[in-house]
């Protein structure tokens, strides 16, 4: 959840006009999709070790269960990673990505059913 959140926060601190000057001026190196990838798989690949192992060994109920972990973390990044709606390129070209307050709210509860789901599979594995 936390790498997800740094996700969000570095895609909007690395957009707008500013970012695109610091680049130019070679202030910034460009974000390498590779590293990022890597960044993320260090969370993202031992969830899904852990899953499919789950989906192995498992009883249906840890299955299902395990699955909705996932699901939630997926539907998390979905959120933060997704531009504002009904923004203009100029907007998006001069102050950089921006969330409305409505995807706060949504992110805000997506991270809420994340902790709840995690919560579910570690009641479910005692």
């Amino acid at each position: 959840m936390v790498r997800i959140g740094a996700t969000g926060e570095e895609m909007r601190s690395r957009s707008g006009f500013r970012e695109r000057l610091d680049l130019t001026l070679h202030h910034r190196k460009p974000v390498d999709v590779l590293e990022m990838h890597d960044w993320l798989n260090q969370d993202f690949g031992p969830l899904m070790d852990a899953m499919s192992q789950i989906t192995v060994v498992g009883t249906q109920d840890a299955i299902i269960v395990a699955g909705r972990v996932l699901r939630a973390c997926v539907d998390l990044m979905d959120l933060v990673l997704k531009p504002a709606p009904n923004r203009s390129n100029t907007g998006r070209y001069l102050q950089g990505e921006r969330w409305t307050p409505a995807q706060r709210q949504a992110i805000e509860a997506a991270q809420r059913r994340l902790g709840t789901e995690r919560l579910a599979f570690a009641a479910l594995c005692e």
